[in-house]
């Protein structure tokens, strides 16, 4: 399975449409599209980032097609439960939805998809966004450094809409790297609620990308960046090191 899966897949956003081939031949893109509407299809709720992504350039894609389109939240299952309705209905060539390739992948590569979907199968418009994942963390809590994670006795308890989402997987694969004692919260609708619940102190942490990270820490007072969790050093914040500046990164830590 893993084989055929993407080999970069850390903060991944794509476009996915279904039954787009089969429409185009039988006419010309402009013809085909005059007069129908076009679905974006998000699988979170309003007010996050992939929303964001999707409201930025419904207006660009209606311009450039002729259709209107829309953008329709369907939250749930970090993304995953909106995929597989999506996949299930007929291709027309007239609902596309913006992805969480990495939670995708990573569901489909532990099981977790049962079957619902198969991204091997599926066409891919473009990638809108290559993002760094963020380690958040308080202010005023003893999570305001990167050595409290590493050196942690008890469980760092981080919260998440999914196991698999866009702030679960990277949690889970951060804790997973560095054997951290780890617990994450579920159920939460997006990383805007999340957000609340570590500045409320109901959870120790976040991990989520990093134009959402430097838009949390401006609205703020008591959240903060604290690490990047890859090699490349962010655009969006420049004063956030990444965690291999920070501490030592074994072969197999990297990896992850």
């Amino acid at each position: 399975m893993l084989k055929y899966l993407p080999k970069a897949l850390c903060g991944l956003v794509g476009f996915i449409v279904f039954g787009f081939a089969a429409a185009a031949t039988a006419e010309t893109a402009a013809e085909f599209y005059k007069g129908q509407t076009v679905r974006i299809v998000v699988g979170y709720g309003p007010g996050g980032g992939y929303d964001a992504y999707a409201r930025m350039l419904a207006p660009h894609l209606a311009k450039r097609i002729g259709a209107t389109v829309i953008v329709e939240n369907r939250p749930g299952g970090g993304g995953i439960n909106a995929l597989s309705a999506l996949v299930r209905e007929p291709g027309t060539g007239l609902s596309i939805q913006i992805l969480n390739v990495e939670s995708a992948a990573l569901a489909q590569a532990i099981g977790r998809s049962k079957n619902r979907y198969d991204l091997r199968k599926l066409a891919y418009l473009g990638r809108v966004s290559y993002e760094n994942r963020t380690l958040v963390g308080r202010k005023d809590t003893a999570y305001k450094n990167i050595g409290a994670f590493l050196n942690a006795k008890k469980q760092i308890v981080f919260g998440t809409g999914s196991r698999t989402d866009s702030l679960g997987a990277p949690a889970s694969l951060f804790c997973h790297a560095f054997k951290l004692p780890c617990k994450l919260i579920t159920g939460y609708k997006g990383a805007r609620d999340v957000a609340l619940a570590v500045e409320r102190g109901e959870l120790d942490a976040m991990v989520t990308s990093e134009s959402q990270s430097k838009e949390i820490s401006l609205g703020s007072p008591v959240l903060t960046p604290i690490a990047i969790l890859g090699p490349n050093q962010g655009a969006l914040l420049k004063d956030v090191p990444t965690i291999f500046k920070l501490t030592t990164v074994n072969p197999g830590q990297a990896k992850w």
